[in-house]
């Protein structure tokens, strides 16, 4: 995971995350988004599912980007049954 700073925005970026693929439509389309805040999703681009990570108000720190990042991706890991690979998780549009 990499910050990337373009004027007063900061990105958490994907650099070799591996998530699982959507288990509902089993794309491997997976993207780390976010708002402009340190509130980040992970969200299949085949069929829209998402899950959330931990929101982290305030000074929109870059730790604080990173941790939300992480608090998503660790949200879309958790699943019911087993999966045994992984896809790349891509930066969001």
């Amino acid at each position: 995971m990499e910050i990337k700073k373009k004027g007063a925005s900061i990105d958490a970026v994907p650099t070799d995350e591996a998530v699982f693929p959507c288990p509902f439509c089993g794309s491997e389309d997976i993207q780390l988004q976010h708002t402009w805040t340190a509130a980040y999703w992970v969200e299949c681009g085949g069929c829209g599912a998402e899950v959330s990570g931990e929101s982290y108000p305030g000074d929109r720190s870059e730790n604080d980007h990173i941790l939300a990042a992480k608090s998503a991706i660790e949200a879309w890991q958790k699943r019911t049954h087993r999966q045994v690979r992984t896809v790349p998780l891509k930066a969001g549009r």
